[in-house]
């Protein structure tokens, strides 16, 4: 059964989520949304009836509504939400939302992937702070140039040429 991942897609911090899921060599699909898309996406999950084993929500604030609507739809006991913005933190007493303002949404989730066996390579870890710097707006006080330059490189490449691209340069380890 595939696990289905839904994530910002407006920068970094949103797209290596998927980065990271490709090195846990599980089935799954994903979608890349702007917030005010959530909740349309969240009702097509629903009207699709598609069956999914994990739903991962990464880096999207979400409203009370749409709260209602998943725990209300088949999937409530599959999902998992990991975000870092501080308008989220309401949700934080939801025993399946991780909510920490310290850190990017990818550094959230890598700890989450860590923690269940994956994310063994160090390089992801280093990448995963290059996009936590780069998202905190931490990358000049840390004169984490790379992060910037990563940043840059998404809007080059685009969503989909940056995640295969990053994802083959972190399976060789490198960045």
């Amino acid at each position: 059964m595939k696990d289905l991942i839904i994530s910002h897609g407006a920068d970094i911090d949103g797209v290596s989520p998927i980065i990271l899921y490709k090195f846990c060599n599980r089935p799954f699909e994903y979608h890349l949304i702007e917030i005010y898309e959530l909740e349309e996406t969240i009702l097509n999950l629903i009207e699709e009836n598609k069956e999914y084993e994990h739903i991962y929500i990464v880096d999207l604030t979400i409203s009370e509504s749409v709260y209602e609507i998943l725990e209300n739809s088949k999937y409530k006991e599959k999902v998992k939400v990991f975000d870092h913005h501080q308008t989220h933190l309401y949700a934080s007493k939801k025993p399946y939302v991780t909510i920490d303002t310290s850190q990017c949404a990818t550094m959230i989730f890598y700890y989450f992937l860590k923690n269940q066996g994956y994310m063994n390579k160090e390089i992801i870890y280093d990448y995963v702070t290059h996009v936590n710097h780069l998202d905190l707006w931490l990358w000049e006080e840390k004169k984490d140039l790379l992060a910037k330059q990563l940043g840059d490189l998404l809007g080059i490449y685009g969503k989909e040429m940056y995640i295969d691209e990053m994802y083959q340069k972190l399976e060789k380890d490198s960045i």
